[in-house]
């Protein structure tokens, strides 16, 4: 896997967001985000012909 650079951006970018607000809401916005991109994702790929 070639590093870019992006992914550490990434990661000291959402463990300063942990920092600067504590595990709990950084983990349940990661959560919601994540339900939404899944919902989103699937939302599309349902809309094919049946």
């Amino acid at each position: 896997m070639s590093h870019n650079g992006t992914l550490g951006a990434l990661a000291n970018w959402y463990l300063n967001q942990v920092a600067t607000y504590g595990w709990l809401p950084v983990l349940a916005a990661t959560a919601i985000a994540c339900t939404a991109a899944w919902c989103g994702i699937g939302a599309l790929l349902n809309r094919g012909p049946r």
